[in-house]
C-alpha cells in the first residue's frame, strides 16, 4: 500500500515541535515496517523533524507555502500524480479542504482524515466543507473531537469514529531520580520542595497564565511550592510580568522551549493542563509514562484523558480556584501523589505503539475496500 500522510505544518519556527509531530514520530514507522510505502508531505516550511522521520525511512516534503497561496492544491497535485498513492491520511485545517478537494475532482485514492482540533471555522471555509466529497473514515482523537468534525466540517457521524493517538512511553523508561534531581539542582529548586508544572506553547489558546494566577493560593496552602513552565511563545512576557506583578517571580520558573521535557516532568511532583481546547494533550500522557498525576479543567478532550481520584484531578471549565486547591492538595500530601502516580502508569499502558498502528492498518484496509466498492 502507498501511503500519503498529508498535513499543514510540521511545527512552529521551522524547529519547534507540536503535538502531530509526535504523533506521526510515533506512527509512520510502524505504517512503513508493516511493509507499506509511506510519504509525508507538509503544506508550509520546511521542518527539523523530518530528519527523524526520514532515518526510520519514511520520505518528507514541504511545499513551502504561505497558508493562503491559491497554488496550494495544484502542488498537492503535482505529488498526488507523481507518487501515486493507494490512500491519503490528512490531518489540520487545509490539508483536509486540499485532500477532500482534489478527490471531488476525481482522484481516486482511498481518503482518511485525522481530526484532532476543537476548530470552529469561518462561515465561508465552513460552507465549502460541507459541500466537499465525504471520506472513508474520520478518525477523531477523542469524544470531543468528534463534534467539530461534523458541525464545523460536515462530515457525516457514520464516517466518524473515536480513535484515540498512540504514545510512545519507552521514551520515559530511562527516566529516574537522578535525572529528577539534576534538573531541580539546574534550576536552584531544592530537593525537597513540592513542584508543580506546566509544558505548553505560550499561546493564548494554551492559557498558561492559570498557573501563573493560581501560585499565590498554591504558596498559602504549600509554602514550599514552586512552579516550572517550560515552552515559549508570543504570551510567555505577560506570563512572566504577571508572576512578577503577583510577587511570585520568586518561585516561577520560564525555562523556554526545552528538548528534554522528559527530564523536565520527572522534576515535578504534580502536572497541569490549562488550555480548555486540548482534545489530547500528550503532556498528559508524558506525566503520567513518569508517574506524575495531571491536574486540569473537565473541558476538551480533558474527561476522557483524566480521572479523578484515579489519575489527578478536574476543575470544573471557570472554578480557578478549585483548580488551585488540586494542585495544593497533591503538593500537599506525598502518599495521595504516589497512589495517584500508580493509576497514570496503568492509563499509558493503553496507547501503545503497536496496537495503534495495527488498528489504523485496519482502517485503511477498510477503507479501500470501500472506496474499491464505490468505483
Amino acid at each position: 500500500m502507498r501511503v500519503l500522510h498529508l498535513a499543514d505544518h510540521m511545527g512552529y519556527g521551522g524547529t519547534v515541535p507540536h503535538g502531530m509531530t509526535t504523533y506521526l514520530l510515533a506512527v509512520l514507522p510502524g505504517v512503513r515496517a508493516a511493509g507499506n510505502e509511506v510519504k509525508a508531505v507538509f503544506l508550509r516550511e520546511p521542518h527539523t523533524s523530518a530528519r527523524d522521520l526520514e532515518k526510520e525511512g519514511v520520505s518528507t516534503g514541504f511545499v513551502d507555502a504561505k497558508r493562503f497561496d491559491p497554488t496550494i492544491p495544484m502542488k498537492v497535485a503535482s505529488i498526488i500524480k507523481e507518487f501515486k498513492p493507494d490512500l491519503v491520511h490528512a490531518t489540520q485545517v487545509q490539508a483536509v479542504l486540499v485532500a477532500r478537494l482534489l478527490r471531488g475532482m476525481g482522484a481516486k485514492y482511498s481518503l482518511v482524515l485525522h481530526m484532532h482540533n476543537l476548530d470552529v471555522l469561518s462561515a465561508p471555509l465552513r460552507f465549502v466543507n460541507h459541500r466537499l466529497p465525504q471520506p472513508e473514515f474520520a478518525l477523531c482523537v477523542s469524544k470531543a473531537a468528534m463534534g467539530p468534525a461534523i458541525s464545523q466540517f460536515g462530515l457525516k457521524p457514520e464516517v466518524c469514529q473515536v480513535f484515540y493517538n498512540a504514545f510512545d512511553a519507552s521514551r520515559f523508561a530511562d527516566i529516574g531520580p537522578a535525572e529528577a534531581a539534576q534538573v531541580r539542582v539546574e534550576l536552584g529548586i531544592p530537593a525537597d520542595a513540592p513542584v508543580v508544572g506546566r509544558a505548553a506553547r505560550f499561546f493564548r489558546d494554551k492559557a498558561n497564565d492559570r498557573l501563573v494566577r493560581a501560585m499565590p493560593e498554591i504558596l498559602k496552602a504549600v509554602p514550599a511550592a514552586h512552579a516550572i513552565l517550560a515552552g515559549d511563545g508570543e504570551e510567555r512576557p505577560m506570563c512572566e510580568a504577571l508572576a512578577a506583578e503577583l510577587g511570585v517571580t520568586h518561585r516561577t520558573h520560564f525555562l523556554g522551549h526545552r528538548t528534554d521535557m522528559a527530564r523536565v516532568t520527572s522534576a515535578c511532583d504534580v502536572l497541569t493542563i490549562t488550555s480548555p481546547a486540548d482534545t489530547f494533550p500528550y503532556a498528559t500522557l508524558e506525566a503520567y509514562a513518569v508517574g506524575k498525576p495531571v491536574i486540569g479543567y473537565r473541558a476538551g478532550g480533558m474527561p476522557e484523558m483524566v480521572q479523578d481520584g484515579v489519575t489527578g484531578y478536574l476543575a470544573e471549565p471557570d472554578d480557578h480556584q478549585g483548580f488551585a486547591q488540586h494542585i495544593a492538595r497533591c503538593l500537599a500530601d506525598p502518599a495521595l501523589c504516589a497512589q495517584l502516580a500508580l493509576g497514570a502508569r496503568n492509563f499509558v499502558s493503553q496507547f501503545t505503539i503497536d496496537k495503534h498502528v495495527a488498528d489504523l492498518l485496519g482502517v485503511y484496509q477498510r477503507a479501500l475496500t470501500k472506496n474499491a466498492a464505490a468505483w
